[in-house]
């Protein structure tokens, strides 16, 4: 008798971030007998997940707030989950968790899996919505891991703290796992000497304010003033869906100034961190930020704001810099340093590409993962 595949099923906002950050996780479940479901939002990248032989489901969540669009989402996850049967579901990012870890007991499905990807906006600004918000993610969380064998997984110590404080059982605080981010494919992403010419000093993120854009911005204007031959490049669209997402004609309005130069998404970030000599992202939170990680492992020193999930993507002074969270001051000086230092920028480039593969490497960070899917 042929023994029955287990099915996994993702719950993740939309198949671009899937791609980037699961697709790898996805194939070696795939590998190891899974049968792997996805439910996202889905757009032109869909193609590219089929083609590796995951089954897609249209989620309908909305990405901001949208009362009916969300209760039609939900009604979707329900029927999805009936027709699939998961007995695994790993569902990303915050609005997914609350409705898989609301839902999915009482489904029936076997295993719960809520990633914690960054707590991101309702945690960065303090508001009553938010607060609301935060109250409602602490319940799913808490019904998510009334089963035995259920876990919550978090890429940072800071949020593994702020999770665990959501639990009321201190038991099942044991069920919070971290597990520092979704990795970052060491022979991908490969090392290469700095390349001559202008200095280029790069922040690659999506467009929001909250990636620490304006300091960055600002920094550039102090520096440029002061320093011939380096340029500012920004790497990533505008996030409509986002609250503190930054306008396209602001964008342009830098880029026509010359003040940084907006480069807009490009799909191979590979050839963005070995262009560069210097990786900056001023965030105000993350969880665990993969373009870091991805520029550690291509050997370049980053710079990097003290706040959750930044602090623990470098080893501080030796992969990297830290800088104040909101001080453009601070920022000049960190940027300062190393565009003087090419020696200091070598040394750290050196070490984190050392600290990438010690750390984050992918086959370890899935296998971590897939540890949790056994039943």
């Amino acid at each position: 008798m042929k023994e029955r595949k287990y099915v996994l099923l993702y719950y993740v906002n939309t198949d671009r971030g899937f791609l980037s950050h699961r697709l790898e996780l996805a194939k070696k479940a795939l590998s190891e007998g899974y049968e792997v479901h996805l439910m996202t939002n889905i757009t032109d990248y869909k193609k590219y997940i089929e083609n590796e032989g995951i089954v897609i489901y249209e989620s309908n969540l909305s990405r901001g707030f949208n009362i009916l669009k969300d209760i039609f989402a939900v009604f979707s996850f329900v029927t999805t989950v009936l027709k699939i049967k998961p007995d695994i579901i790993h569902s990303v990012s915050n609005k997914n968790n609350i409705i898989c870890g609301f839902l999915a007991n009482f489904l029936g499905v076997k295993k719960i899996i809520l990633a914690v990807s960054g707590l991101g906006y309702i945690f960065i600004k303090k508001n009553l919505i938010n607060k609301i918000a935060r109250k409602i993610l602490s319940i799913s969380f808490n019904l998510a891991i009334n089963r035995k064998d259920s876990f919550i997984i978090v890429q940072n110590s800071n949020d593994q703290k702020i999770v665990n404080n959501f639990i009321r059982k201190k038991l099942k605080r044991k069920n919070v796992v971290l597990i520092k981010g979704s990795g970052v494919n060491t022979k991908y992403f490969y090392p290469v000497r700095e390349s001559e010419g202008n200095l280029n000093i790069s922040l690659v993120a999506r467009m929001i304010y909250d990636k620490g854009i304006r300091e960055f911005v600002e920094a550039a204007i102090i520096l440029k003033k002061k320093y011939i031959g380096i340029e500012f490049n920004l790497y990533g669209d505008p996030d409509r869906h986002n609250p503190s997402s930054i306008p396209i004609q602001k964008l342009n309005e830098w880029n026509n100034k010359k003040i940084i130069n907006w480069r807009g998404h490009v799909e191979d970030t590979l050839s963005i961190y070995h262009k560069s000599h210097i990786i900056v992202l001023p965030s105000y939170r993350e969880g665990m930020p993969k373009a870091i990680l991805e520029a550690s492992a291509c050997g370049r020193p980053c710079i990097v704001t003290n706040v959750a999930g930044c602090n623990e993507s470098i080893k501080v002074n030796q992969t990297g810099l830290l800088v104040e969270l909101y001080d453009v001051n601070d920022l000049v000086d960190k940027i300062e340093l190393l565009i003087l230092n090419r020696d200091m920028r070598i040394k750290m480039g050196k070490e984190a590409r050392i600290f990438s593969e010690k750390v984050f490497d992918i086959n370890m960070i899935n296998s971590k993962q897939l540890n949790l899917y056994k039943i």
